[in-house]
C-alpha cells in the first residue's frame, strides 16, 4: 500500500516537473495549432497536377436552339470536373492559344480542349474515329494518364447515347433524322437506371468499411500524413522521455525507491510523458479533421502510448547513457517513417511488424491488426522485463 501511495506521489511530482518547464508546454500546445494549420493550407486550391480547362464557345449568332442546350451540356461536363474531389487542380482558359501559352509559362502542366457540341463531337467519333477532347501537354507520365480518366468517365454518357442512337438508327432502318423517334429512344435509354456502382469493393476488416474508406479519401492529400507524422512525433517524446529518465537516474533522484521498482519506475516515468503527449494528439486530429470516432482514437491512442513506452523503455535500458539512446533515436525514427505507412506501404511486413507505429496506422483501416498489435506490446513487455531482470535491475 505504502509503495503504491509513494508511485502515485511520485507520478504527481513528476507531472508538475514537467509542466514547470516552458519548452514543454510549448511544444504540447504548439502542436495542435500546427495541426490547424496545416487543415487550413489543405483546404486551399492546391493539386499534384494543375490542369487548364477550354471549353468551344457556342455562337448565339447561330441562333440554333440545340447547339445552346450542347453548350449547356458542356458547362456541366466541366462543373463537374472542376468539382470531381480530386488531386488534380483545374483552372479555366479562354481559348486553347491561351492553354499553349499557360503550359509554356509553366502555370499548368496540361490543357483538355473540349468541343462546342459533345454529342456532335461523339456523333462524330463514332462516324469517322475523330477524338472528342483534344489533350495538350509537354511531357508523357503515369500520372498525366491516370488524368485522363477523368475525361473518359465524363465524356462517356454521350459516346454511350451516341453508339446507341446510331444502332437503333440502324437496326430499325432509319436513314435521315427522326424527331419522334429520336424521343422514343431517348426516353427508352433513360428508363434504364443503373442503381449501384459496376465495381463492388471489398474491403477486410470490419471497419474499413466503404464508408470509412470514402471519409478518408476526401481529406486533402496534405493531410494523409498527419496521422503518422503525429504518431512519429510522440515515438520522439518517448525517447526524450527515457533520456530525461536516464538523466534523473544518472543525478540519483531516485535512491529513495527500492531497487527493484526501477524498471516499472521507467515505464511509468515514460508513459506519464507521453499520456500528455498522447492527449494533444487527439486535440490536434480534432482540430485538424481527422478524428475518427471517439471510442476509435482513445483505444488506439492508448495501445499506441503502452507500445512505444515499452519500446523506449528497452532502448533505455539497452543503452548505459543518454548519449547512446540520443545515437539510436534519429535510425529509430527514420525506420519507422520508412517502414510504416506514414507516406506509403512499402509492403515488407518482416520489417515493418517491429515498429509500434505500423500498428497504430494500420489498425484503422484493418481492424484485425489490433491483434497483432497486442501481441507486439506482449513481445516487447517480454523483452524489456528480460533485459531487467538479466541486468540486474528487477
Amino acid at each position: 500500500m505504502k509503495r503504491t501511495f509513494k508511485l502515485i506521489t511520485w507520478y504527481i511530482m513528476l507531472n508538475k516537473r514537467l509542466f514547470r518547464k516552458k519548452s514543454f508546454i510549448a511544444v504540447l500546445i504548439l502542436l495542435p495549432f500546427l495541426a490547424w494549420g496545416l487543415s487550413e493550407v489543405s483546404k486551399q486550391e492546391s493539386g499534384i497536377l494543375t490542369v487548364a480547362l477550354v471549353a468551344a464557345k457556342y455562337d448565339a449568332a447561330d441562333n440554333d436552339i440545340g447547339a445552346f442546350e450542347d453548350s449547356k451540356d458542356l458547362t456541366e461536363v466541366i462543373e463537374n470536373i472542376k468539382e470531381s474531389g480530386s488531386v488534380i487542380h483545374f483552372i479555366d482558359a479562354d481559348s486553347e492559344e491561351d492553354a499553349y501559352n499557360l503550359i509554356l509559362s509553366h502555370d499548368v502542366d496540361a490543357a483538355w480542349v473540349f468541343p462546342a457540341s459533345l454529342k456532335k463531337a461523339a456523333a462524330s467519333y463514332l462516324g469517322k474515329f475523330k477524338p472528342v477532347v483534344k489533350v495538350i501537354q509537354k511531357e508523357e507520365g503515369t500520372l498525366y494518364d491516370l488524368s485522363k480518366e477523368i475525361i473518359y468517365k465524363n465524356i462517356f454518357p454521350y459516346i454511350s447515347y451516341a453508339a446507341y442512337r446510331g444502332y437503333m438508327y440502324n437496326i430499325f432502318g432509319k436513314t435521315s433524322k427522326d424527331k419522334d423517334f429520336d424521343n422514343e429512344i431517348k426516353a427508352a435509354y433513360e428508363s434504364i437506371n443503373i442503381k449501384d456502382n459496376i465495381v463492388e469493393f471489398d474491403y477486410i476488416g470490419s471497419e474499413s468499411s466503404p464508408e470509412n474508406q470514402t471519409d478518408i479519401n476526401q481529406r486533402g492529400y496534405l493531410l494523409s500524413p498527419l496521422r503518422g507524422l503525429m504518431a512519429v512525433w510522440l515515438m520522439l517524446c518517448g525517447f526524450a522521455a527515457a533520456m530525461y529518465y536516464k538523466s534523473d537516474l544518472q543525478a540519483g533522484l531516485f535512491t529513495w525507491l527500492d531497487s527493484d521498482l526501477q524498471p516499472v519506475t521507467g515505464l511509468a516515468y515514460i508513459f506519464s510523458i507521453l499520456i500528455n503527449s498522447g492527449i494533444m494528439m487527439l486535440a490536434a486530429f480534432a482540430v485538424s479533421g481527422v478524428f475518427t470516432s471517439l471510442y476509435a482514437e482513445i483505444i488506439n491512442m492508448l495501445m499506441l502510448i503502452i507500445a512505444v513506452s515499452g519500446f523506449c523503455s528497452l532502448i533505455g535500458i539497452l543503452c548505459k547513457s543518454i548519449y547512446q539512446i540520443a545515437a539510436i533515436m534519429p535510425l529509430s525514427l527514420i525506420a519507422s517513417i520508412v517502414l510504416s505507412p506514414v507516406f506509403a506501404d512499402i509492403g515488407v511486413r518482416r520489417l515493418q511488424i517491429l515498429t509500434p507505429l505500423f500498428y497504430y496506422l494500420k489498425v484503422f483501416y484493418i481492424k484485425d491488426y489490433i491483434y497483432g498489435f497486442f501481441i507486439y506490446i506482449l513481445i516487447i513487455y517480454i523483452l524489456y522485463f528480460s533485459a531487467a531482470l538479466i541486468s540486474g535491475k528487477l
